[in-house]
């Protein structure tokens, strides 16, 4: 089961993030409001939601891939959400990123060996020779062999492109690795090669790890937390196991009860929505999530719920606790 370590201290805190983006006919798109989370060093936080919850959007930010409103990101004690291209750069080494479709993340025109010597060369990292021998061994790490390296990425499998993707990312010794929804265009039976090689590697690299998908079941065996989205907010918050056995928003445990059981035999419960869908741009007084709530109150149409601690470790934005 995955516990959360107490001894361990904060390598990314990220605190009151908004993200807005104007659209067409000069209208403001909060794609994320006041969100807070931190990440310890060695653990591996998850962020879970629908698409268009702004899971996306929030890492993108904490890799200066978007540019935030408001708010705060610090890594290591330092405040990184301010800062330039120029010198935000001699990060880019420490923190990583792994993306959803690894076909499309690789450049058809290089072969795999091109494609990961040339991480080594925009850092500036050893000789030519070294590189190419840097390039067979990350490859043999992420369980691919020497021939991959001379191959294309058309010539290999979805989940070999994945394995690519990842020894591109760790082939520069990075200190966190965002994992954008890494397993979601992959076969179920190879979503579990790579996130087994993904438990392995955070052992052997010493890494810290966020870990993004739409699907609670993928996250559980992943992470030592996990931050619920929706709408561009946290609504819950708490270590897995903890989640798993209590979960306290509605919208958790819609999720929970989405998740597909083995055997068919046992019963569950299965949780409908009331109401109607509610729009992305939804820009309600309240609670985002009371159209769809079957638990819906007065209160929750008319004053938005602030995440609270609950429980110990355990946080919510509900107006029912």
């Amino acid at each position: 089961m995955n516990m959360v370590k107490e001894t361990k201290d904060k390598v990314l805190d990220i605190k009151n993030l908004d993200i807005h983006f104007k659209t067409k006919g000069n209208k403001v798109f909060k794609a994320v409001s006041n969100v807070s989370f931190y990440v310890n060093e060695g653990e591996t936080y998850g962020l879970v939601g629908e698409s268009g919850s702004g899971k996306s959007t929030t890492v993108r930010a904490i890799l200066n891939l978007v540019d935030i409103t408001n708010g705060s990101i610090s890594y290591k004690d330092q405040d990184i959400s301010k800062l330039g291209n120029k010198q935000f750069w001699p990060l880019r080494k420490e923190l990583q990123m792994i993306f959803q479709d690894p076909i499309s993340s690789l450049d058809p025109k290089k072969s795999i060996g091109e494609t990961l010597e040339e991480v080594l060369k925009i850092h500036k990292l050893y000789s030519p020779k070294e590189r190419t021998y840097q390039a067979m061994k990350i490859l043999k790490e992420v369980g691919l062999q020497t021939e991959h390296y001379y191959k294309f990425p058309h010539q290999i499998s979805g989940g070999q492109a994945q394995r690519v993707c990842i020894a591109r990312a760790l082939i520069i010794n990075p200190t966190i690795l965002v994992c954008d929804e890494p397993v979601s265009a992959l076969d179920v039976s190879v979503q579990a090669q790579i996130i087994n090689l993904l438990l392995d590697l955070k052992e052997e690299f010493n890494l810290t790890q966020i870990f993004i998908a739409h699907d609670l079941g993928v996250v559980r065996h992943i992470s030592d937390r996990i931050g619920t989205m929706y709408l561009g907010n946290i609504v819950e918050e708490a270590p897995t196991d903890l989640l798993f056995e209590n979960p306290l928003h509605p919208y958790t445990k819609l999720l929970l009860s989405s998740i597909p059981k083995p055997d068919p035999f046992v019963e569950r419960e299965r949780i409908e929505l009331e109401g109607e869908s509610t729009s992305v741009n939804h820009e309600a007084k309240g609670c985002k999530y009371a159209a769809k709530c079957p638990f819906t109150k007065d209160i929750c149409k008319s004053a938005v719920p602030e995440l609270k601690e609950i429980e110990a470790h355990h946080f919510v934005a509900c107006h029912l606790y």
